[in-house]
């Protein structure tokens, strides 16, 4: 996907997500809501709407999530993945940009979320194999973690 404004395609479902980088050695990430066993951790954003470039996307999305101002910075990378099926629906293929981006003003609020994290990266590479991502958000952690 490009910067441009986005148009929907019905086979795929364009997604962004924010690697908040603070102090250049922690990462923002929040956990998904639900039940303790379906959690997961990601990188926050979600869907672009139609007309929304990738970036007004993000920045919208990190402020309804957790109410976060942000700049976004460049595309780090696109993760083509399938999304679980719904009830009664088949699983969706999304193709996932990620922005490296950083707090302009605010502080972090789950309005959306179980919760939010913030580690740095001695940590990440300690704990992140026990913790749960989705395959996309694990690939992503991985790159930055190298």
């Amino acid at each position: 996907m490009d910067d441009r404004s986005f148009h929907p395609n019905q086979d795929v479902l364009h997604v962004v997500a924010a690697v908040i980088e603070l102090d250049g050695e922690s990462l923002l990430l929040a956990q998904t809501a639900g039940s303790p066993r379906t959690r997961h951790w990601e990188f926050p954003g979600g869907k672009v709407e139609e007309g929304e470039t990738p970036q007004e996307a993000l920045v919208r999305e990190i402020k309804e999530e957790l109410g976060l101002e942000i700049h976004v910075g460049p595309r780090l990378r696109v993760i083509e993945a399938t999304a679980p099926p719904k009830a009664g629906s088949p699983p969706r293929r999304l193709s996932i940009a990620f922005y490296q981006c950083s707090v302009v003003r605010g502080c972090p609020t789950p309005w959306v979320h179980a919760r939010v994290m913030i580690l740095g990266r001695k940590e990440l590479k300690r704990s992140h194999g026990r913790m749960r991502f989705h395959e996309a958000d694990r690939q992503m952690l991985d790159h930055w973690l190298a």
